[in-house]
């Protein structure tokens, strides 16, 4: 994003990184996050989503994606 990325306005961000994007999401500063106006994304492993660990990232995702950073 510092190399690329327009210094002002709005993004767009599609994402389809076989699994990596909870883990990328989750550590992605607040800055960084509000830059996109639209976010495109392919969710990998939603079936572990009753797995009490994988259920507190991917709610922690959620939460940053809707509602700011929760952590």
């Amino acid at each position: 994003m510092q190399d690329c990325a327009p210094p002002q306005g709005d993004l767009i961000l599609q994402m389809d990184i076989e699994g990596a994007e909870w883990s990328v999401l989750l550590n992605a500063s607040e800055a960084i996050l509000d830059r996109f106006r639209i976010v495109v994304l392919e969710l990998h492993y939603l079936e572990h989503m009753r797995d009490r660990v994988s259920h507190e990232v991917m709610t922690a995702v959620f939460e940053r994606l809707c509602c700011g950073s929760s952590i």
